[in-house]
């Protein structure tokens, strides 16, 4: 099968979880509010799970396939639906590279011992991180990751396989014959931004006034015509939902009026200021001039 680029917290609730029992990291700065709210007793309740943040990357394994698209309610539950034994065995499989560090090896012993009992203390400690920071973190990155993926060029080499976009590096999990791999999101490569509108858009300015004919999307517009901003910032500042902002920005790439650039971890809109400036000239010609007028039924949004 093809590479598909899927947003999902499915590797991220492991990966975050994994960075905030961590040593801090530059370059990290949504971690610090997650950092704070995985308080002291949050960490005692988790035992030697609260000492092994490679533990927490080789439980990303756990379940499977199952979940990929889904919320991170979905996700726990999926992890905790596999049997014992499969947990067991999976974990092993993960943690062989790490059998020389103290906590994993009192973990692997455990797996032997106890295996459904740590199982259940992984999924409890999933649900008070989800509770206390990951639901929050999710939404503050969720947006740029969502953006990140619909500039995406999937890279050469990841072919048969699942894509997801990533705030916490590169890591790669088998799921059965394919191959999950989140992917830093400036290692999906954006579109080089366009010094010039297409000549489509020029030559049909009804697309461009359709767009800004929104109070929502003209609003954009002004936003990002001050400076450029990312998809998180702009929902922030106009208070609304990833999805709403996604169908707006979607009208307005219809016409031609975005600009994106790449900037480290984010990606940046703008907008055409040459795009806007060409309006004015195409109005005129398609208003005035002497082509044949199509009546297109109007249509919301």
């Amino acid at each position: 099968m093809p590479a598909r680029i899927i947003v999902s917290p499915r590797f991220e609730l492991f990966l975050a979880l994994a960075e905030c029992l961590g040593p801090a990291r530059d370059g990290m700065p949504w971690l610090s509010q997650a950092r704070r709210k995985l308080d002291p007793a949050a960490r005692r309740r988790m035992g030697d799970l609260a000492l092994a943040p490679t533990f927490w990357r080789a439980l990303a394994v756990v379940p499977g396939s199952a979940a990929l698209d889904a919320d991170t309610d979905a996700v726990i539950a999926a992890f905790a639906e596999v049997p014992a034994d499969a947990f067991a065995g999976r974990c092993r499989t993960a943690l062989s590279p790490a059998e020389s560090d103290p906590t994993i090896t009192r973990l692997i012993d455990t797996l032997g011992r106890d295996p459904a009992g740590l199982q259940q203390a992984a999924v409890d400690a999933l649900r008070r991180f989800d509770r206390l920071a990951f639901a929050a973190l999710w939404r503050r990155m969720a947006p740029d990751l969502e953006e990140a993926a619909r500039n995406a060029t999937i890279p050469v080499d990841a072919k048969d396989a699942f894509v997801f976009p990533s705030l916490f590096g590169e890591y790669r999990f088998p799921l059965g014959k394919l191959l999950a791999r989140t992917l830093p999101i400036d290692r999906l490569r954006a579109a080089a931004p366009h010094s010039a509108p297409p000549s489509g858009a020029a030559r049909d300015p009804e697309i461009v006034f359709r767009a800004l004919g929104d109070a929502t999307r003209y609003a954009i517009a002004r936003l990002i015509a001050r400076e450029p901003l990312s998809g998180a910032e702009l929902a922030r500042r106009l208070g609304v939902s990833g999805p709403t902002l996604t169908h707006h920005l979607k009208a307005l790439r219809r016409a031609h009026l975005v600009l994106e650039e790449r900037r480290g971890n984010r990606i940046l809109l703008s907008l055409d200021r040459r795009a806007i400036e060409m309006l004015s000239a195409a109005a005129i010609d398609a208003l005035f001039g002497g082509a044949p007028v199509t009546i297109r039924r109007s249509r919301k949004g």
